[in-house]
């Protein structure tokens, strides 16, 4: 047996005190004499014997006490057996990217619900000895702390959407910082994402063996949309009866054909203006109409993109 804090093992001193006061603690007895104390003998022995029997029982507690105090602030501990065979012990944390962007889905469901099913299988895989770290984008504290897998299904089942975005590079950075802290012979990094263009700076800066980096992507529904991107007039001061152009910019995002644009432009709830043509990635329409009163005007621009 060893101790963690063994200087307070000198405090064991402090036992000499109420041994100290149980032996200088004697009672003064009177002597009286009586005829016959025949009958007072028998008693006064059992009245002795109890007495002497609750002194000892009354030291020891306190000697017990004291020694049971010390020993609990000196921390004892068993060291492990360097000869003894270890298991091999595995560390494990594991990012869920719960992004908006998560909120997408594919012909499996929602993205952020596979993710989720992703980090419990993986959790599957580790034992009850091994350390497991959940962490997504809000950061938080608690996450630096190691779960056991039951702990970690209920956090993995909390999880939700976050209006909090960061870079896999900031995740990845993280990661590592959380694992520097645990003892483990083996440490793993798990990301799981969509991995969308704009937090794609993951640099991988480390040379380590005891790190292994797993990359799990979950791919959205790719489907081309087509819609206006931003539109203006051709002057910022419209004149009454005169022709006034309105621009309009659409794009055509993830699609390799060219698509037929039919654009409406419709003024106080009426169509002023309709123009069609086929884009392939980009392009400015044009479209004219003209006003017969002053004021304010409500206009709505439009198309129809099936499906």
């Amino acid at each position: 047996m060893k101790f963690l804090y063994p200087q307070f093992l000198y405090a064991l001193a402090l036992i000499a005190i109420p041994i100290i006061i149980h032996l200088f603690n004697f009672r003064k007895f009177k002597t009286i004499y009586f005829s016959n104390v025949q009958f007072l003998r028998s008693v006064n022995e059992k009245t002795k014997s109890k007495s002497q029997l609750k002194h000892i029982l009354i030291l020891s507690s306190r000697v017990l006490t004291i020694a049971a105090l010390v020993m609990a602030f000196s921390q004892p501990y068993l060291p492990v057996n360097k000869d003894t065979k270890q298991t091999k012990k595995y560390a494990a944390c594991i990012y869920v990217d719960n992004s908006f962007s998560m909120n997408s889905e594919n012909k499996d469901g929602r993205l952020l619900l596979i993710a989720k099913q992703k980090a419990k299988a993986i959790s599957e895989v580790y034992s009850n000895n091994d350390e497991l770290f959940l962490i997504d984008n809000n950061f938080r504290a608690i996450n630096q702390r190691s779960m056991n897998k039951e702990i970690f299904l209920n956090a993995l089942n909390k999880l939700e959407i976050s209006s909090k975005t960061n870079s896999l590079n900031q995740v990845y950075k993280r990661q590592k910082n959380i694992l520097e802290n645990s003892d483990s012979d083996q440490k793993h990094i798990y990301i799981i994402s969509d991995f969308q263009q704009t937090i794609s700076d993951i640099s991988l800066e480390t040379n380590d063996s005891i790190y292994s980096i797993r990359f799990i992507p979950i791919e959205p529904y790719r489907n081309a949309n087509l819609y206006i991107d931003s539109c203006w007039l051709n002057t910022p001061n419209p004149i009454v009866n005169e022709n006034i152009k309105i621009y309009a910019r659409v794009k055509n995002n993830n699609s390799n054909i060219k698509r037929e644009v039919n654009l409406t432009l419709e003024i106080n709830e009426k169509q002023k203006a309709l123009a069609s043509q086929e884009i392939l990635s980009e392009s400015v329409i044009e479209l004219n109409f003209n006003l017969n009163t002053k004021g304010w005007h409500n206009g709505k621009l439009s198309l129809k993109d099936h499906p």
